[in-house]
């Protein structure tokens, strides 16, 4: 598979997100998961701190991987928001909880047995773990495109996606360490910028992770819910113009949500030209006659009729 240019996709999502100052709305967006989390949080430490005993340790570190769990689908559902931002469709605030809450079930799901499945090979070593991570990372963006495909489909599909470039994810991921620490340095002021900016980056990853393997074949469009294509049909996609500078076809009106053709009146429901009565030609005018006036005479008229012998 052909490595993807990280520098290049980065400078592209900043680029994206400062586009009128995108990158507010995109943070505020998930700023009641945020809230809740901070809520509970503060509720579980001073459970700890004015209770004594190791119960309440206890209780307090179940309560929080509780919440994680819970928010699963709301975590889903941000990526589906930032990729909806990248298609071009604009979504709204509401959309990212209105698909979590939609999608609950299926979301929790896969959420927590792709995170089970990774804790588990975490136990074994740091390593595996770290892997696991790296091949089941696409997972929550594939059930977003395809909320029917199945949790292990979901992780074969995601597997294939990441099959050759786990290194490259990997540095992905620790090219963030200074935006980070940078958080960290201004107390968190500065996680307005830097979250859009990572989750946005994380998506563009996804959209050129999958259009490179649907033109290698390695997946397959049916894994997407889009229809069937050609890779050969088209363009080279690695000669193409980005795709985010173009016009985005997701960002257009879906054709199904226009008035159905079927419905409006047919042209053959109207009045038919051929159906109206036949042409008739207007009678033929009579013949002037000499030595009389110019008015029209009847032909049957005995009287009237001209005789040169008279």
């Amino acid at each position: 598979m052909k490595e993807l240019d990280r520098s290049a996709i980065k400078k592209e999502a900043r680029a994206f997100i400062g586009q009128d100052n995108r990158w507010w709305s995109m943070f505020v967006a998930y700023l009641p998961v945020w809230a809740i989390v901070v809520v509970f949080s503060f509720g579980f430490s001073a459970y700890e701190i004015f209770s004594d005993g190791r119960f309440s340790i206890q209780f307090s570190n179940a309560g929080s991987n509780v919440l994680s769990v819970l928010l699963i689908p709301m975590e889903i559902g941000l990526c589906g928001y930032y990729l909806n931002h990248l298609r071009g469709f604009s979504p709204d605030l509401k959309s990212l909880y209105k698909e979590g809450f939609d999608r609950y079930g299926e979301y929790l799901a896969v959420g927590f047995v792709t995170g089970f499945i990774i804790g588990v090979w975490t136990l074994l070593f740091i390593i595996p773990g770290i892997i696991a991570a790296l091949t089941y990372s696409q997972v929550s963006y594939i059930v977003h495109d395809n909320p029917n495909v199945g949790c292990k489909r979901a992780r074969q599909i995601s597997s294939a996606l990441t099959d050759a470039c786990k290194w490259d994810l990997f540095v992905l991921e620790l090219s963030f360490i200074g935006w980070w620490l940078l958080v960290g340095l201004t107390c968190g002021i500065a996680i307005i910028y830097v979250f859009p900016y990572y989750q946005t980056t994380k998506a563009m990853y996804y959209e050129n992770l999958k259009q490179i393997s649907l033109a290698a074949g390695t997946v397959q469009p049916e894994d997407f819910g889009l229809l069937p294509y050609n890779p050969y049909a088209q363009q080279n996609p690695y000669t193409q113009q980005n795709p985010y500078t173009q016009q985005n076809p997701y960002a257009q009106q879906n054709p199904y949500a226009q008035q159905n053709p079927y419905t409006q009146q047919t042209p053959y429901g109207q009045q038919n030209p051929y159906a109206q009565a036949p042409f008739t030609p207007p009678q033929p005018e009579d013949t002037f006659r000499p030595g009389t006036d110019s008015t029209p005479q009847s032909p049957n008229n005995d009287e009237n009729t001209f005789n040169p012998e008279a």
